[in-house]
């Protein structure tokens, strides 16, 4: 017998709760996040109010209306699991063929959504999905098939640390509250363990998939996928690295520790002690911090949410109209976990560093102080995730000055953390003869103008410091602590510590076109163009010697 009328509308309600929990629940399961939690059941719940008003639209507008809407939601859906804008023309397909079957079938259609759904839930529950771990562990690279050869016990324990978007000592921005104690502490906080600080050092690139490969090379060039694997996007693959191989030919064994956007540890020539890859992407690492129920469901719906290209769009469109969108705290396309991500990662260095022998080198790319900017000194998260600030837009003034000023507290963190390693290795007796690089990989990126040649007219002097300036810092026998000045590039400082004399080129950097060559930039004609702002402009404290006053300093 026919079901009435009203029964075939309430069958709506599970039909679109089932499918948005399905969705939801393969969306947790890929990003290593518990699906029983109180947060996912808060998410649930509003799941289930969507499939209660769904029911209602239908048994008082019609089930046609609903059919469509249903309809429309399942293409939602399908672009959320699979990204529809790989092949744009799905974008526009999915949508008109999921509404026209709906309606179609609108006696039947919600039955048949439910049942489906409710089949991809439970083989989500009952076969997650698979290597979806926070932290991987190789013990050697993908490419090596050599045994890993017998350290040299007369080298130095060696710390390399790459901190991803961390300024430079001189280049922070004084005119900013609260800037000159973050850079005196910043440059105490080396000094007084002993390092040699280059406090004008800067990267020529403003990408990391650029910088990293050439600092591991010694080298300088414009050809965007210089030392990567042809073909390659994210995670980019390191095919070449005369950094590494210098090492493994000194006789170090190498540890590495890095993220999913940037591998290391394919060379075919390097032998790994053994390789630590973590995800600066998934979402699974908010559990390491403390965060109220409410805000970590507010933070899983809108990361849900973003890969939906429909509603990006939607996102776009209303943010225009009426600003920000309540129940999002980001913009778009901005990282939302790398800093907490690192968190574990530190934790196990650490470990790694408690028990190292002479001989290793530690490889670690950490993604800090990278945004959102979100810890305390002591790396507590605030607890508003609407101040996870990201590093864009920095305009107005007033909000390149707040965001500055989350970086700061992070790069306190950043140094809590970095404190956690050395004692460690005070632990292990191997501190005082070690080797110890820590160094960003370009600037804060909290700029006005990003560095592309459309924008290179407007560029001033505060963008190319907060793009390109970034720390370097050396510790090692022999080294003399103390701060030097002079614009020198990351690759040249490495290269330099371990005896490898480059050509010195005037100060330059490249901008990154959409397609082509990267563009070189020479800062030395940058001098004449910036001379009257700079002139004009109120002084600054050590003038003479700040990445941003590029109009006094000789070298440029």
């Amino acid at each position: 017998m026919e079901q009435p009328i009203s029964e075939r509308s309430v069958a709506y309600c599970p039909a679109l709760m089932l499918l948005l929990l399905a969705t939801l629940t393969t969306f947790l399961s890929a990003n290593d996040y518990p699906v029983f939690s109180a947060e996912a059941g808060i998410l649930a719940l509003a799941a289930a109010i969507a499939g209660v008003l769904l029911a209602l639209t239908a048994f008082l507008v019609g089930r046609p209306v609903a059919a469509l809407i249903l309809g429309a939601a399942v293409a939602f859906c399908i672009d959320l699991l699979f990204g529809l804008k790989a092949f744009k023309p799905l974008l526009v397909i999915v949508p008109v063929l999921c509404m026209a079957f709906a309606f179609l079938l609108r006696n039947h259609v919600a039955s048949i959504v439910a049942v489906s759904s409710a089949v991809l839930l439970v083989s989500t529950l009952v076969i997650p999905v698979t290597d979806s771990r926070a932290i991987q562990q190789n013990g050697k690279g993908a490419e090596s098939a050599a045994q890993v050869p017998e350290r040299r016990v007369e080298l130095p324990v060696l710390l390399h640390v790459i901190l991803d978007e961390h300024i430079g000592v001189d280049g922070i921005p004084l005119e900013i509250d609260g800037a000159a104690t973050a850079a005196e502490n910043l440059r105490a906080f080396y000094l007084q363990r002993g390092f040699r600080l280059y406090a004008d050092a800067y990267s020529e690139y403003f990408d990391t998939e650029l910088s990293v490969p050439r600092v591991l090379n010694f080298s300088s060039d414009d050809t965007q996928k210089a030392h990567l694997l042809e073909g390659t996007g994210e995670p980019y693959v390191l095919k070449e690295s005369a950094y590494l191989s210098r090492l493994v030919a000194m006789g170090y064994r190498l540890k590495v520790y890095q993220s999913d956007y940037l591998d290391l540890c394919r060379l075919p020539d390097i032998t790994y002690s053994s390789c630590t890859t973590y995800s600066g992407h998934k979402i699974g690492a908010l559990r390491n911090i403390k965060l109220s129920a409410f805000m970590r469901a507010r933070f899983i719906a809108d990361s849900f949410l973003s890969g939906s290209y429909y509603f990006r769009r939607f996102r776009a469109a209303y943010e225009q109209t009426f600003g920000p969108v309540p129940i999002v705290a980001w913009r778009g396309g901005e990282s939302r976990v790398a800093p907490i991500s690192a968190l574990p990662v530190f934790d196990q260095l650490q470990a790694d560093l408690r028990a190292a022998r002479p001989g290793t080198a530690f490889l670690a790319h950490l993604l800090l102080p990278h945004q959102p900017f979100l810890f305390t000194p002591t790396c507590e998260p605030r607890e508003n995730i609407d101040d996870w600030l990201g590093s864009l837009p920095a305009v107005p003034d007033a909000e390149r000055a707040k965001r500055y000023r989350y970086y700061f507290l992070q790069m306190s963190c950043t140094q809590h953390l970095l404190d956690r390693l050395f004692n460690a290795m005070k632990d292990a007796d191997v501190w005082n003869n070690a080797v110890i690089i820590v160094h960003g990989d370009h600037g804060s990126r909290i700029v006005r103008h990003i560095p592309v040649p459309d924008n290179a007219a407007k560029m001033t002097i505060a963008d190319f410091r907060d793009a390109f300036s970034t720390l370097f810092a050396l510790r090692a026998p022999g080294i003399a602590p103390g701060e030097v000045s002079g614009h020198q590039p990351l690759q040249t400082l490495l290269g330099e510590a371990f005896g490898i004399h480059r050509t010195v080129y005037p100060p330059r950097v490249y901008l990154r076109p959409k397609q082509g060559r990267l563009v070189v930039y020479d800062l030395k004609n940058f001098r004449g163009r910036q001379a009257a702002q700079s002139a004009n402009s109120a002084p600054r404290e050590r003038s003479d010697r700040r990445f941003s006053d590029v109009a006094n300093h000789d070298a440029w």
